[in-house]
């Protein structure tokens, strides 16, 4: 609480991978109950994109393994949490970074 996104995002990334970021970009603000299983609660999921400015790659209690992957080589990833048309988005922004913010 009294956190903004990005001081969340931030620390989320400190806490999880060992990183420290700077917060860039908002790649895209998107209603997470869009897919199946809808949910009885309701949540927006936020997608920033952030530049590494320090730190080293670290487990944590939430993370069994921290490692970059070549976009053709991702690992298996959850697809309700995190659907390939968001993969794609975040990798659109890479290549435009002009592109602007996605949202639904």
């Amino acid at each position: 609480m009294g956190e903004s996104p990005a001081e969340m995002v931030a620390r989320e990334v400190r806490e999880e991978s060992g990183f420290e970021v700077r917060v860039e970009k908002l790649v895209a603000a998107l209603d997470a109950n869009r897919c199946a299983p809808l949910e009885f609660y309701h949540a927006y999921k936020l997608v920033f994109l952030c530049a590494i400015t320090g730190g080293a790659a670290q487990t944590s209690h939430e993370t069994l393994g921290v490692d970059f992957f070549d976009p053709a080589g991702l690992p298996p990833l959850s697809e309700l949490r995190t659907p390939p048309a968001l993969i794609a988005e975040v990798f659109a922004h890479l290549a435009n970074p002009l592109r602007p913010a996605k949202f639904d």
